[in-house]
């Protein structure tokens, strides 16, 4: 599933500021119910991107049958932290855009 991601980060690499692995999933849990990614676009104009991501996640859903609990902010979004504080609780960085 990491390969996987990682591979949608590169086909995107240009609109991606990070891709973001939380939950039981990510945290190594034995037992999960899903897997929340949380994509973070490099403009606030992404709405082609996230339509795109989220049809492709949804595929990958329908591969290995998990759902994906799919997120997405801007980069401004994500760094005035409306969302959550992931800072502060346990992720993994599955992608990180290294010219933004």
């Amino acid at each position: 599933m990491m390969k996987e991601i990682q591979n949608i980060a590169l086909d995107h690499s240009k609109d991606l500021y990070c891709i973001i692995g939380f939950g039981s999933f990510f945290q190594g849990k034995p037992f999960f119910n899903d897997i929340d990614i949380l994509f973070v676009g490099v403009t606030n104009d992404n709405l082609q991107l996230y339509k795109t991501l989220k049809e492709k996640c949804s595929k990958l859903s329908s591969q290995f049958e998990i759902r994906i609990d799919f997120n997405f902010l801007s980069k401004l979004e994500y760094e005035e932290n409306l969302y959550f504080d992931i800072r502060n609780n346990t992720h993994t960085m599955i992608y990180l855009n290294p010219i933004t």
